[in-house]
C-alpha cells in the first residue's frame, strides 16, 4: 500500500504545521513523519508556479504535472501537481500536490515487471472537492487512507520509433545513460506537443523511453513532465520543457528539441563512441522479447551483485556485453568478432559470473566452441581464465567448458595443456562427465597421442571407473601393446590391476598373450612372466585351458625352420615354464622337441639355467628311467659341443647350486653324474679365465678356493698356471728376481700372458709395500715384465727412469740423493744381469733402448766418480759376457758430455 500526502493553499484550521492561511500539508496517511514530508516531498511542492503561469491557471489551461524521484534512502515518491483556477476562497488560483510514497512492495511491482510503466497518472487526485476545507469542524487529516498502487503495463506505451526521429532517440538514450552515471547534470526534453496535452504526452514519452532501462538505472532518473520555468525542479535530472521555454546553458546539461531535431550540449561524435551501447538500448524499444529478457537479466545481476546498483559507464557496458553474449539472442560474430573481444568477454564474465543465473552462465561459454570448430588453440589468456574459474563454475558451465576442451583435444592444438586441465579437475567431475572424459581420452590414446601420460592417468583412476570404461581402457591398452615406448607401462598397468579385472577384461588379456607369445620377443617374455605371476590364483579349469593353448603354440612353433618359443619360455619361472616342462618330460619325451628343450635350458644365464634344471625336477620328479637317461645324455651332448657358452665362474656357480639344491634322490644322482661327466671337464678347459680381471678381479682366489675343495682340479695339469702364479708372488715378496723372471716368462699364449700381466699389475697397485724403497727393485722388474707380457717389449729404460724418480722423490731435503741413486743403479745392473741370462734377451737389450743407455747416462751424470763406481760394479758381475757388454757402454760414456740420451734422461745442456 502507498502512503498519501496532500499539499495546497488551505485555511488556518486545515494547516497542519503552519497554523495559518496559506500553503501547507493538510492531509497525509498515518506513518508519514513531518521530517520526511519537509525533507523529501517538499522538493516538489516548493516549486510554486510563476506569475507567468497565473493566467493559464485561472483559465484552466495548465495541465497537471507528473514527477517521480527516489530519495537518498531509496524511497520512491511519485507526485502530481494540479493547477486550480479557484482555491478554497474562490478568489484566488492555487495548486494541489498529491504525492504517493511507495513502499518496497510497490517498488517491487514496478521494478520486477518489465511491462509496468514508471508512473500511473490515474493514481492521483486533481481537485480538493472531497475535502471540506471551509467547514467549521474541518481540521488536518493525519490518518488519511493508504492506497493500493496499481501499476500500468506498457500496452498503453506509445510507439516511439514511429513518432520520433531515430537520431534524436539515440542521442536521448546516450544522454540518459550519462546523466544516470553522473556524467551529465540534467536532460531537458522538448516535445512538439501543444500546452494542453504537453504534460501527458511527456509522461507517455518518458514512460515509454524509461521502460528500456533496468530499474536500477530508471530510479536514478528523477523526472518531471512539465517545467514552465527551467530554473524550477532543480532536484530532477530529466525535465520536459514546452517549446517556448529555453533551457539554461550549462556545461553538463543537454537539451533535446524533437521538433527541430536540435541536440544542444551533445555531439554526434560522442554518441558514435558509444554506438554499440546506444544501438543496443535503441533496439530494445521495439523488441519486447529481448527487452524483457534484458531487464530480468539486469534485475537478477544487481540483486546478486549490489556493486552494480550504482550506475557507472563500465558497469552498464559490461551488463550489455554480457547479455549480448549470454542470452543467445545476438549473432556471436557481431558481439565477439575476434580473440581480443572474446578475452574481454571472459574477463568480464569472470568478474560478474556469480551475479548471473545458471542458464546464462551455461550459455555464456558456448562462444568457446569456435576453437574446436576451427581446430585452433584457445588463446593463452582466455585459457588461463578458464583454468582459474573452472572449479567454481556451475555444473552446466563446467560441462560446456569440458566439452569444448574434449572436442579440442582431438586436434593438434594444445593437447598437453588440455590434458593437464582435465587431470587437475577430473576428480571433481560427476559420473556422466567422467564417462565422457574417459571415452574421449581413450580415443586420443588409441590415436597415438599422450600415451605415456594417459597410461598414468588410467592407472590412477582405473579402480574407481565403471565397468564399461574399464573394458574400454583395457581394450585400448592391449591393442597398443606392441608400441615399444609404452610396452613396459602397459604391462605394469595390467600387473597392478589384474586382481580387479572382470572376466571380459581377463579374456582380452589372455587373448593378447596368445597372440604375442609366438613372436618370441621381449614382449612375449614379459607377458609370459605376467601370466606366471597372476594365474596362480585362477581356477584349475582356467589353468588347464591356458596350459593347453600354450602347448599348442609350442607345437606350432616347433614346425618353424628356427623354433624359438621353448628358449623363451625357459627364461621365465612359473606356470608357463612348468606347463612346458610337464609336457616335454611326459607326453613329448620321445620327440625331437625334448632335446631342443634340454638345450634351451642351458641357454639362459647361469642362475636361471640352474633354476631351469631345478624346475624340471620339481615339475617332473617321477620321470621314468628312460626319460631321465635321455635328459642326462642331452645335457652331456650340450656340454660336449660348441653350444657350451658357460665360463669358469658360471660353471663353478652352476656346480655348487646344482649339488646344493637338488636334494631328491633321483635328482641328486642326476646332479652328481652331470658334475662328474660334464661340469668338471668344462672347468678344466677354461682355467685360464681365472686370470681375466674383466670377468673377475678375484678370479685367481676364487679358483684356488674351489680347488681346495676339489681334488680333481688341484692335481690337474690345467691348474698349473694358477700354482705358478702363486710362486711368482712369493718370489716378489722374497726379492727372488731370478725365480720371478723364470716363472713369469714361462707362460705361453697371448691371452694367458695378458691375464698374468693384468693380475701382476693389480697386485702391485693394491699393495702399499711397493711404495717403499726396499721394494723398488722388484717393482721395476715387475713393471718391465708386465710390459713385456703385454707387448713383447721390456721398455726397461723408461721403467728404470720412472722408478728412479719415485725413489729420489721420497728422499728428504738433507738426504744423499747420489748415494741412493748409486744403490738403485746397482740394483738395476744386477736385475739386468738376470734378464740377460733369460730367454728374453732380445726384448730387453736392443740398441740404444737397452740397459747400456742407463749405464752411459749414469757415468755421464757423475763423470769420473760415476765411471769409477760403474766399472767397479761391472767388474764384480758373475756373468762375464754381460760384464763385457756393459763395459763398452761405460767406456764410451766416459769420453762424452752433453747431448744424446744423457740430455734426454737428465736434462743437462
Amino acid at each position: 500500500m502507498a502512503l498519501q500526502h496532500f499539499y495546497s493553499r488551505v485555511p488556518a484550521k486545515m494547516s497542519l504545521y503552519n497554523k495559518t492561511d496559506g500553503y501547507d500539508t493538510f492531509a497525509h496517511s498515518e506513518g508519514l513523519e513531518r521530517e520526511v514530508i519537509e525533507k523529501d516531498i517538499a522538493v516538489i511542492y516548493e516549486n510554486k508556479p510563476t506569475q507567468a503561469n497565473a493566467v493559464l491557471i485561472r483559465d484552466g489551461k495548465l495541465p497537471p504535472v507528473y514527477c517521480q524521484y527516489t530519495t537518498n534512502d531509496g524511497t520512491l515518491i511519485q507526485s502530481c501537481v494540479s493547477y486550480l483556477p479557484n482555491d478554497y476562497t474562490g478568489e484566488r488560483h492555487a495548486y494541489l500536490v498529491h504525492s504517493l510514497v511507495l513502499g518496497d512492495e510497490e517498488k517491487k511491482q514496478i521494478a520486477e515487471s518489465p511491462d509496468n510503466l514508471s508512473l500511473n497518472k490515474d493514481m492521483f487526485k486533481h481537485t480538493i472537492d472531497e475535502f471540506d476545507l471551509t467547514s467549521f469542524d474541518s481540521k488536518p487529516i493525519t490518518d488519511y487512507e493508504e492506497i493500493e498502487y496499481k501499476p500500468i503495463s506498457d500496452k498503453s506505451a506509445i510507439k516511439l520509433t514511429e513518432k520520433y526521429d531515430q537520431g534524436m532517440l539515440k542521442r536521448l538514450i546516450y544522454a540518459l545513460i550519462n546523466v544516470s552515471c553522473g556524467k551529465l547534470k540534467s536532460v531537458f526534453i522538448t516535445l512538439p506537443d501543444p500546452l494542453d496535452t504537453f504534460s501527458e504526452s511527456s509522461l507517455e514519452f518518458i514512460n515509454a523511453i524509461l521502460r528500456i532501462f533496468p530499474y536500477h538505472i530508471r530510479k536514478t532518473l528523477p523526472f518531471v513532465t512539465y517545467v514552465g520555468d527551467a530554473t524550477k525542479f532543480n532536484s530532477f535530472k530529466v525535465k520536459c520543457l514546452p517549446p517556448e521555454i529555453q533551457a539554461p546553458v550549462t556545461t553538463k546539461g543537454v537539451t533535446l528539441r524533437f521538433k527541430t531535431k536540435e541536440a544542444i550540449g551533445i555531439s554526434d561524435e560522442s554518441v558514435a563512441v558509444s554506438k554499440v551501447l546506444v544501438d543496443f538500448f535503441y533496439g530494445l524499444i521495439n523488441n519486447d522479447a529481448v527487452r524483457r529478457e534484458f531487464l530480468a537479466f539486469c534485475d537478477h545481476a544487481v540483486k546478486a551483485n549490489p556493486t552494480l546498483e550504482t550506475p557507472k559507464p563500465k558497469n552498464i557496458t559490461d551488463l550489455v556485453f554480457l547479455f549480448r553474449v549470454c542470452s543467445g539472442l545476438f549473432d556471436e560474430k557481431a558481439v565477439l568478432p575476434g580473440d581480443t573481444t572474446l578475452y574481454e568477454f571472459v574477463a568480464t564474465y569472470d568478474k560478474y559470473r556469480t551475479a548471473m543465473t545458471d542458464d546464462y552462465r551455461a550459455e555464456a561459454l558456448k562462444c568457446l566452441w569456435r576453437y574446436p570448430k576451427s581446430k585452433t588453440a584457445i588463446p593463452k589468456n582466455v585459457f588461463s581464465k578458464l583454468v582459474k574459474i573452472y572449479k567454481t563454475e556451475t555444473k552446466a558451465s563446467k560441462r560446456t567448458i569440458m566439452n569444448v576442451v574434449l572436442d579440442l583435444i582431438h586436434t593438434d592444438a594444445m593437447r598437453d595443456k588440455i590434458f593437464t586441465f582435465i587431470s587437475n579437475n577430473y576428480d571433481d567431475e560427476d559420473a556422466d562427465m567422467k564417462v565422457s572424459i574417459m571415452n574421449n581420452l581413450c580415443r586420443v590414446y588409441y590415436g597415438g597421442f599422450l600415451q605415456p601420460q594417459l597410461i598414468e592417468f588410467f592407472d590412477a583412476h582405473f579402480e574407481n571407473e565403471p565397468e564399461e570404461i574399464c573394458d574400454l581402457i583395457v581394450e585400448k591398452l592391449l591393442l597398443t601393446i606392441r608400441t615399444q615406448n609404452i610396452q613396459n607401462s602397459i604391462i605394469e598397468f595390467m600387473n597392478k590391476h589384474y586382481s580387479k579385472l572382470s572376466k571380459l577384461q581377463k579374456e582380452r588379456f589372455y587373448s593378447t598373450f596368445y597372440d604375442m607369445l609366438p613372436e618370441c620377443d621381449n614382449l612375449s617374455l614379459v607377458m609370459a612372466q605376467s601370466v606366471n605371476e597372476h594365474i596362480v590364483d585362477e581356477s584349475d579349469s582356467f589353468k588347464t585351458e591356458v596350459a593347453e593353448k600354450i602347448c599348442a603354440l609350442v607345437e606350432k612353433d616347433q614346425k618353424r625352420k628356427e623354433p624359438k618359443l621353448l628358449l623363451l619360455l625357459v627364461n621365465t619361472s612359473g606356470f608357463c615354464t612348468d606347463v612346458v616342462i610337464k609336457q616335454v618330460f611326459t607326453e613329448w619325451s620321445g620327440r625331437k622337441v625334448f632335446t631342443s628343450f634340454v638345450h634351451a635350458l642351458f641357454e639362459a644365464p647361469t642362475d636361471k639355467c640352474v633354476d631351469n634344471i631345478i624346475s624340471v625336477w620339481k615339475t617332473a620328479p617321477d620321470m621314468d628311467a628312460e626319460t631321465s637317461k635321455k635328459f642326462i645324455d642331452d645335457c652331456k651332448a650340450w656340454f660336449d659341443n660348441d653350444e657350451n657358452k658357460m665360463g669358469l665362474f658360471d660353471l663353478i656357480t652352476f656346480e655348487e647350486r646344482l649339488n646344493c639344491e637338488l636334494t631328491d634322490k633321483k635328482a641328486k644322482a642326476f646332479a652328481q653324474e652331470l658334475t662328474d661327466s660334464c661340469i668338471h671337464k668344462a672347468i678344466l678347459k677354461v682355467i685360464p679365465e681365472a686370470f681375466s680381471i674383466k670377468k673377475n678381479e678375484n678370479g685367481i682366489q676364487v679358483i684356488k678356493e674351489y680347488a681346495s675343495k676339489n681334488d680333481y682340479l688341484k692335481n690337474a695339469e690345467e691348474f698349473e698356471p694358477v700354482k705358478k702364479f702363486d710362486d711368482i708372488l712369493k718370489a716378489i715378496d722374497n726379492h727372488n728376481a731370478k725365480e720371478f723372471i723364470e716363472k713369469a716368462l714361462s707362460y705361453s699364449g697371448k691371452a694367458l700372458k695378458k691375464g698374468v700381466a693384468d693380475n701382476l699389475q693389480l697386485y702391485i697397485t693394491n699393495n702399499e709395500k711397493f711404495k717403499a724403497a726396499d721394494f723398488a727393485d722388484m717393482k721395476m722388474l715387475a713393471l718391465s715384465l708386465i710390459k713385456y707380457l703385454q707387448t713383447g717389449k721390456g721398455e726397461i729404460v723408461d721403467i728404470y727412469d720412472k722408478c728412479l724418480d719415485a725413489v729420489l722423490s721420497d728422499i728428504a731435503e738433507n738426504g744423499n740423493a747420489k748415494e741412493e741413486e748409486k744403490k738403485f743403479f746397482s740394483t738395476f745392473v744386477n736385475i739386468s744381469q738376470i734378464l740377460f741370462e733369460s730367454d728374453t734377451h732380445s726384448a730387453f737389450f736392443e740398441d740404444s733402448s737397452d740397459v747400456k743407455s742407463v749405464v752411459s747416462a749414469f757415468v755421464s751424470k757423475y763423470e769420473k766418480d760415476g765411471k769409477k763406481y760403474a766399472k767397479e760394479l761391472i767388474s764384480k758381475l758373475s756373468n762375464s759376457e754381460f760384464s763385457a757388454y756393459l763395459s763398452t757402454a761405460c767406456d764410451v760414456a766416459g769420453g762424452k758430455k752433453g747431448g744424446g740420451l744423457f740430455s734426454k734422461l737428465f736434462g743437462k745442456k
